[in-house]
C-alpha cells in the first residue's frame, strides 16, 4: 500500500513531468498568482453554500489547479507506467487536506479557456518545502538551436573536406 507522503510526492512529480511535456499548461490548467484574498468553499449548510474568506496577508503565490482536468491527465500518464497504480481523485483530495500548503476549493477561478472551480495551494510554501516547481520558461532563448547548415548527401568531397578531428 502506498503511503500518503509517497502518494502526494508521486502526484507532484507526475504533474511536473506533464508540465514539462506541455500536456498541462499554465493559465489553462493551473495558475500561479499572489491573489490578495478569495473565498474557499466550505460545503453546504442547510442547502446553502458556505464560504470562508482567505486573506493572503504575506502576499504568497497561490497555485490554482483545475483538479478534475489535471487528475485525468495524471491518470492517463500513470496508467502507461508498469508497476504503478494511479491514486484516485478522492484519495488525493484526502491526502491534500492534511498538508499545510493546501488551502481548499475555490469557485469561479478564471483560466484562459474557462471559469471554473479549482483547488488552491500556497505555492510559496510548496516551493520552500521543495514539494513542486511548476514554473517553466519556454521562451525561444531557452530552446536548443536548430542547425541551419547541411551537407549535400550526394557529394562525397563536401563531407570529406571538413576536418572532423578524427585521425584515420
Amino acid at each position: 500500500m502506498i503511503s500518503e507522503t509517497e502518494g502526494t510526492a508521486k502526484f507532484w512529480q507526475t504533474l511536473s513531468y506533464l508540465v514539462d511535456k506541455r500536456i498541462i499548461r499554465a493559465d489553462y490548467d493551473f495558475r500561479i498568482e499572489p491573489r490578495r484574498s478569495f473565498k474557499i468553499y466550505e460545503g453546504k449548510k442547510e442547502g446553502v453554500a458556505q464560504y470562508q474568506e482567505y486573506v493572503n496577508a504575506n502576499g504568497d503565490d497561490i497555485l490554482f489547479i483545475r483538479f478534475g482536468k489535471v487528475h485525468q491527465d495524471y491518470i492517463e500518464a500513470v496508467s502507461k507506467r508498469k508497476n504503478e497504480e494511479p491514486i484516485g481523485e478522492s484519495t488525493l483530495k484526502g491526502y491534500f487536506k492534511s498538508k499545510p500548503y493546501f488551502l481548499g476549493n475555490v469557485q469561479g477561478v478564471h483560466f484562459k479557456n474557462a471559469d471554473t472551480s479549482a483547488y488552491a495551494f500556497n505555492y510559496s510554501m510548496m516551493k520552500a518545502l521543495s514539494v513542486v516547481n511548476l514554473e517553466r520558461d519556454y521562451s525561444a532563448d531557452d530552446e536548443p538551436k536548430v542547425p541551419t547548415e547541411t551537407a549535400n548527401p550526394n557529394s562525397y568531397s563536401e563531407a570529406a573536406d571538413k576536418d572532423d578531428g578524427l585521425d584515420f
